[in-house]
C-alpha cells in the first residue's frame, strides 16, 4: 500500500462521513429534509464503497 492510496482512502472516507454525518444533524428539520437525508446518504455509500472493494480486492483487506 502507497502512502497516495492509503491518505485518498483516509480523505475520501473522512469526507464521506463528514457528509453523512452533517446531512444526519440535520435531517429532523421536516419530511424534505429527511428525504435530502437519505439521498445524502445514499451518496455518500456510493461514494465510499468503489474504494472500499478497491482495498478489498488489492490487498484483501477491506477498510471496514
Amino acid at each position: 500500500m502507497t502512502k497516495v492510496t492509503m491518505m485518498t482512502g483516509a480523505a475520501a472516507y473522512l469526507l464521506g462521513f463528514g457528509v453523512y454525518f452533517i446531512i444526519y444533524l440535520s435531517s429532523n428539520w421536516g419530511d424534505w429534509d429527511w428525504v435530502m437525508h437519505k439521498s445524502a446518504e445514499g451518496f455518500g455509500f456510493a461514494l465510499i464503497w468503489p474504494f472500499l472493494l478497491f482495498q478489498y480486492f488489492l490487498n484483501g483487506t477491506p477498510m471496514m
